[in-house]
């Protein structure tokens, strides 16, 4: 029975293995802490990520807004070329915005 405010966590033999190997590297003093150092670079990785998915999204607003000033002025081939590019790409942030 764990004491007031803890709980126990049952993990496989190996998981529990490479946590204590992780604990002794990083000179942790519980599994606890182990546990709240994954979850801090779990949760840094994440806001990462969201920051990337931001800045190729502002990325992709910035090229749209140059290339559509261009495109009166390109042939129809390129035109049309461009257009496919950015239907798709735009699409694609879409989807990815919706995992999010």
């Amino acid at each position: 029975m764990p004491r007031p405010g803890y709980t126990t966590i049952t993990v496989r033999r190996e998981l529990a293995e490479r946590l204590e190997k992780l604990r002794a590297i990083k000179n942790f003093s519980s599994l606890s802490d182990v546990i709240a150092y994954l979850l801090d670079r779990h949760y840094t990785l994440l806001k990462l990520e969201a920051k990337k998915k931001d800045d190729i999204k502002h990325l992709f607003h910035k090229w749209t807004r140059i290339m559509d000033k261009i495109m009166p002025n390109m042939p129809k081939q390129l035109q049309q070329q461009y257009l496919e590019a950015k239907n798709k790409l735009q699409k694609e942030l879409f989807e990815t915005s919706l995992e999010t």
